[in-house]
């Protein structure tokens, strides 16, 4: 008697799920196969946009850096008293630096450097960019 009520309940569910899972079979409509044409242009700006912060953060980045040079040298040239951890904001301005220019490859591979004398893999090292900020 448990027996029979088992497959009753088995068989009951069963013919209750089948429609619901032979309805997920449809095909899908031409418009939901392709993304609409604004959506692929926002998602074009989305880009140019995304491509545009980061060059605007890492110009901002590398002028911050090249203040900071300029401060300090101008400080040593001065013979001004140097505050008490004098290399730790261009410690902290260097690493927002090379933060940014990382940013800046990972939405615009074309701005990663030529490989250099160091050995280090040009990913994400320009020496150029590097060298020409310390002048």
């Amino acid at each position: 008697m448990k027996r029979a009520i088992a497959t009753v309940v088995i068989a009951s569910a069963h013919a209750c799920l089948t429609p619901a899972l032979i309805g997920d079979l449809g095909f899908i409509a031409a418009a939901l196969a392709r993304p609409a044409a604004h959506e692929e242009a926002k998602a074009e700006d989305a880009v140019k946009q995304a491509q545009a912060d980061a060059v605007a953060a890492h110009d901002k980045a590398l002028r911050e850096f090249k203040t900071i040079l300029a401060k300090r040298r101008a400080q040593i040239d001065a013979k001004k008293r140097l505050p008490n951890l004098p290399g730790q904001a261009i410690y902290l301005v260097r690493m927002k630096m090379m933060s940014r220019y990382r940013d800046l490859t990972d939405v615009l591979p074309s701005r990663i450097g030529r490989p250099n004398r160091f050995g280090v893999p040009p990913d994400h090292f320009d020496a150029v960019t590097i060298w020409s900020a310390l002048r």
